[in-house]
């Protein structure tokens, strides 16, 4: 490996004096290309032109007489009465159904039980271990199923 790098190191010309300040420069200063891009300030104008020309031709061909104000109140008066008869048969049909499948939950149910159950170590708890609570006082023990 080492008498392959001899050889390549020996064929390879050294790097001319100077060519580090060429790479230097080239990296540094801008392309022909990219300086005659910069130059070239026609390109929006074409484009400008085409928005106006897209401005004038929606102008010059929007309808002069618009809906008269009779259709649009008929207009606003249909879509209030659809978006009561949504909004009725929503309350009628969705919200009763959504709140009996909450009532009989039986995850909802077993959230009340541990509650109750927590509820009552913390009474019992609070019954034996704390000065202040009278020694003949009962917590009430209630679960719900």
């Amino acid at each position: 490996m080492q008498r392959d790098a001899r050889a390549l190191a020996q064929r390879t010309p050294l790097p001319s004096v100077g060519f580090e300040r060429r790479v230097v420069n080239a990296a540094l200063q801008p392309s022909a290309a990219a300086a005659a891009e910069r130059r070239q300030p026609w390109r929006v104008g074409p484009l400008a032109a085409a928005a106006l020309a897209v401005v004038a031709v929606a102008a010059f061909f929007r309808p002069v007489g618009g809906p008269t104000s009779a259709a649009n109140e008929a207009d606003a008066a249909m879509l209030a009465n659809a978006v009561g008869t949504v909004s009725r048969g929503l309350v009628e049909t969705v919200i009763p159904t959504a709140g009996e499948f909450a009532a009989h939950n039986p995850l909802q149910r077993e959230f009340d039980a541990i509650y109750s159950d927590a509820r009552s170590v913390v009474d019992f708890l609070a019954l034996n271990f704390l000065p202040n609570s009278p020694a003949g006082m009962t917590p009430p023990i209630t679960r719900s199923l």
